[in-house]
């Protein structure tokens, strides 16, 4: 949410690639989802993969619950993990 403009879908499809091969069952940690753009690039990318995602911003919580509820999303701040 600190940019100028919002990335897309070919920009975070982009940070899941970057992200390498992993093991079935492996948890991904997100920090920071804000809107889930990179959210929906890792679910898709990973579907055999839990994933924690932590926001510190209230408001953001419930939207990202309802639109990924396979995704586990943690209110706090990524610095208490």
């Amino acid at each position: 949410m600190g940019a100028i403009v919002p990335s897309g879908g070919p920009l975070s499809r982009a940070i899941a690639r970057q992200v390498g091969d992993l093991a079935d069952g492996q948890v991904i940690v997100e920090l920071g989802p804000g809107t889930g753009v990179v959210t929906r690039a890792l679910v898709e990318r990973f579907p055999r993969n839990p994933i924690v995602a932590v926001e510190i911003n209230e408001p953001f919580i419930a939207p990202l619950q309802k639109e990924f509820p396979s995704v586990t999303v943690v209110q706090g701040c990524g610095s208490q993990l």
